[in-house]
């Protein structure tokens, strides 16, 4: 899994295969700041105010993948309990 280092009109990923990017990334990052943060409420990853280089361009991609319902998701009080849930069934 390769960084989001370039803005991404200066990317060559397109349409499907962008979607499929960014939600892998995005996947990456919230499994990175659990294993390695020890983040055990998603209420705590938010991409809006995440500054650190590795999320820095995260917020175009979304914007150029039009996916609005990935943004909602990770604002959604319910998807935090289940996610949560999740956590706590795991262990971690």
């Amino acid at each position: 899994m390769l960084p989001l280092f370039k803005l991404p009109e200066q990317s060559a990923l397109k349409d499907d295969e962008l979607k499929d990017s960014v939600l892998l990334y995005l996947a990456g990052r919230i499994g990175d700041r659990v294993a390695y943060l020890g983040l055990d409420d998603l209420s705590g990853f938010n991409i809006e105010a995440a500054s650190e280089p590795d999320t820095l361009l995260i917020k175009h991609y979304l914007d150029a993948s039009d996916q609005n319902l990935l943004r909602h998701l990770l604002t959604d009080a319910e998807v935090h309990k289940k996610f949560n849930r999740l956590l706590t069934s795991l262990a971690i």
